[in-house]
């Protein structure tokens, strides 16, 4: 009968994998990983089960100094090798994993030690500060759509790109670092009224994502 996997099994594995080379990857350090990546924030009895359902069937090793791959584990690894989208990767690796027939059933495994509604909560406002500063840059973009004819003179006028971004920062405009220099970057492919509702819709789409993570 084959396992009854969840989705965060495949991710540790992975994550395991790529942290514990020089020696067993520190708990907190795995956890942490597997939390920025992840597309939902599992709890930690999920985890806890993952964690021994992996070692139930010998591909990883959870000891005291933290997580290793085993020599099955790694043999199951290299059959599957990285692809330019990790989440391709995890989802082959789950595929994978529910084939693999559970003989026995799972020792317990405690995230005891380690601070999980802790490290939730670093990756919830690590996430959230990723997602304003894409917001922020989002709209400056679609601010400077709205001026470009002042800030294409300002630009012409500059003697050199760190001239234009000063001047981007300063009044009138008062553009951020990072807006100013996504600003010089836009191609004129970016200016037209299509791509702004482009960008219109990306800012909604990051501002539903912030609002999201703030109920946690």
């Amino acid at each position: 009968m084959a396992a009854s996997w969840t989705p965060i099994a495949a991710v540790i594995l992975e994550v395991t994998g790529l942290l514990a080379v020089n020696g067993a990857a520190p708990v907190d350090q795995v956890m942490a990983e597997v939390l920025r990546i992840s597309s939902d924030r599992p709890s930690s009895e999920v985890v806890e089960a993952a964690v021994a359902t992996l070692g139930a069937v010998g591909l990883l090793a959870a000891g005291p100094d933290g997580f290793e791959v085993t020599e099955d584990g790694s043999q199951f690894l290299r059959r599957l090798p990285r692809t330019r989208s990790g989440s391709s990767r995890s989802a082959r690796i789950a595929r994978e994993l529910g084939a693999i027939p559970l003989d026995k059933a799972p020792s317990s495994w405690s995230l005891v030690g380690c601070d999980w509604p802790a490290l939730v909560e670093r990756e919830r406002a690590a996430r959230s500060a990723r997602l304003m500063d894409n917001k922020s840059i989002i709209d400056g973009l679609i601010v400077a759509l709205g001026r470009m004819d002042a800030i294409n003179v300002a630009i012409r006028s500059a003697s050199d790109r760190h001239a234009a971004l000063e001047s981007l920062m300063g009044a009138p405009f008062d553009f951020t670092q990072w807006q100013a220099q996504h600003i010089l970057d836009m191609t004129v492919a970016r200016q037209t009224v299509q791509a702004r509702t482009n960008l219109t819709d990306e800012s909604a789409l990051l501002a539903a994502q912030i609002k999201d993570l703030e109920r946690y």
